[in-house]
């Protein structure tokens, strides 16, 4: 009786080129899984802290920060910063205290992996000891620069999102922590339409135009420029958010 069989060649041949297609493809799928789960994240987060600042406008007459009172905070850690108000609509969050320069946001004191920006350089300095950070219930880590709040409605203030904390992840400015900014009114020096009730990605937030309220938009070129492995990464925030909060195949991964 005849027997028909693969020769060892053929076996040898069809196993290499099931390598090289797994090398080709395994990669690629999880490089867009990764994508998916960071802007999942990041837009929850996001969701997650718009929604609380509407919950406390809604306690001062649906007004945004520049109405919002903290009188009779005793807290050190949120000293002149109204913006606490935000963390206390989020059950289970948990407070870090002002850390110094050298510590990452919701230190734990124990090692962490350094923060970066995408052009490898320290992002750690941002993390001023006038902020303080507070990890939410969905794992992240908001870092919360409250730059300068005198009541007025020239204030604001920024937040570094770490979707993944700082135990986990690469922690570097683009890939899993972004930027966001807020201000107190719309009637500052550079005011955005809304401000006071939400926040911004950074660079939208530094290019205000006094323009009938509304923003000058950034060309994505000069975005996607902004947002690269050469440089610090700042549009990255905004690049993700103009491109309906989607990681595209040009975003320097």
């Amino acid at each position: 009786m005849k027997r028909i069989a693969f020769t060892l060649a053929e076996v040898l041949v069809t196993l290499g080129v099931i390598g090289v297609v797994a090398a080709i493809t395994i990669p690629m799928l999880i490089s867009t899984w990764q994508k998916h789960v960071t802007v999942t994240k990041l837009k929850q987060t996001y969701s997650i802290i718009n929604n609380a600042i509407k919950l406390v406008s809604n306690d001062f007459d649906g007004n945004g920060m520049a109405s919002w009172s903290c009188e009779g905070r005793t807290d050190a850690s949120w000293a002149n910063a109204c913006i606490g108000l935000i963390f206390d609509k989020m059950p289970n969050s948990q407070l870090y205290d002002r850390v110094d320069n050298d510590k990452a946001m919701c230190y734990q004191g124990k090692p962490y992996r350094p923060y970066t920006y995408l052009n490898g350089s320290s992002l750690i300095s941002k993390f001023s000891t006038n902020g303080f950070s507070v990890q939410i219930a969905n794992g992240a880590c908001i870092h919360v620069i409250p730059i300068y709040w005198t009541g007025t409605s020239h204030d604001g203030g920024c937040m570094y999102i770490d979707i993944d904390g700082p135990y986990n992840g690469i922690n570097r400015l683009g890939r899993d922590t972004f930027r966001f900014c807020y201000a107190v009114g719309q009637d500052q020096v550079k005011p955005i339409r809304g401000s006071g009730l939400m926040i911004y990605p950074y660079s939208l937030y530094e290019r205000q135009q006094l323009d009938n309220g509304m923003v000058l938009p950034k060309d994505r070129k000069d975005l996607l420029k902004g947002c690269n492995k050469h440089s610090a990464g700042a549009d990255c925030t905004e690049l993700i958010y103009s491109d309906g909060w989607n990681i595209s195949s040009d975003y320097p991964w």
